[in-house]
């Protein structure tokens, strides 16, 4: 006899075991088990087409690593507490909450060639293929900066701190986090044209082409928004405090404080499996073929080979 496949399941969570990957053993099978040390404290990940950049945000540095070795081939010193990360196509924009500022650094050179200063604690990015805009979590507003000049163009008041940020192809998309809602904001216009309330705390955004996913902080649901028609949210139970989001083409990932990454089916929202990684996953960024998760407490970044979890 001549085993193919082992599966396993619990509750809803399903793990199929090849017999060419990871042998049969189920640990390490749903574990990622590469941990590559970084700065301390990553908060952030940002993929530029070959290379992963980490923020480390008790480091104040940015971290480079190959994703073909998984070699750090660079680390940047940007100032202190750079949270979150955007890639403009050419660029690197690092928020540095604890100094007010944005970093913008030169992927091929590694050095800092500007920094632009926003309201106090800016905390999250995003890249519309024009613009990079800024969440001010403390001074609860969002700026629009021309990367061609490096200057604000528009400051945009919020009722709450926005904590996170994705954009859909047309749409800016804004977690807030004490008001317990997500804006979707126009770029042309820089206005908002919808609010949709979730049930709990957003932290985390992420678009799948048709809906975009929200994971809510301190409670057990992500939420699924439709982009077009901003329909009251569909909660999602995924467990475990969920704190960071991507999707892969073909699956949404949700990270928990439980230390693990969940597989979502997005036309069915059913977890199809979870995948160990190390302490506190804050930050998730996809490669095209490795799922990364920035473990804020071990300090290190996981790297998960995501379709060969795909059953």
């Amino acid at each position: 006899m001549q085993i193919k496949k082992i599966r396993w399941t619990r509750g809803n969570i399903q793990l199929d075991l090849e017999t060419d990957r990871k042998a049969l053993v189920p640990l390490l099978r749903s574990t990622a088990l590469d941990r590559i040390a970084v700065g301390q404290r990553p908060r952030g990940l940002a993929f530029d087409g070959n290379y992963l950049w980490v923020a480390n945000y008790a480091s104040n540095t940015v971290s480079k690593i190959d994703c073909a070795t998984h070699d750090t081939v660079a680390t940047v010193d940007v100032g202190p507490g750079p949270w979150s990360l955007a890639f403009d196509g050419t660029c690197l924009w690092v928020a540095c909450y604890e100094s007010d500022k944005v970093a913008r650094i030169d992927c091929a050179t590694h050095t800092v060639i500007a920094n632009v200063t926003v309201g106090f604690g800016p905390r999250a990015l995003a890249f519309d293929g024009v613009y990079i805009w800024v969440a001010g979590y403390v001074e609860q507003q969002m700026s629009k900066i021309d990367p061609s000049t490096n200057a604000i163009l528009a400051t945009i008041a919020f009722g709450g701190p926005p904590v996170a940020l994705t954009f859909d192809g047309a749409y800016l998309w804004v977690a807030n986090f004490t008001s317990k809602n997500v804006s979707k904001l126009d770029p042309a216009t820089n206005t908002v044209v919808a609010t949709v309330t979730v049930t709990g705390n957003p932290v985390a955004l992420a678009f799948d082409g048709t809906h975009v996913w929200v994971a809510e902080g301190g409670g057990v649901n992500v939420s699924k928004i439709d982009a077009t028609t901003t329909a009251p949210a569909t909660a999602v139970a995924v467990g475990g405090n969920p704190l960071a989001l991507a999707f892969d083409g073909e699956h949404m990932w949700v990270a928990d404080a439980g230390n693990r990454v969940s597989q979502v089916e997005p036309g069915t929202n059913i977890v199809r499996r979870a995948v160990g990684v190390g302490q506190m996953p804050r930050a998730l960024a996809f490669d095209g073929v490795y799922l990364w998760a920035a473990n804020e407490t071990s300090g290190t970044v996981s790297p998960i080979a995501v379709f060969g979890l795909h059953a």
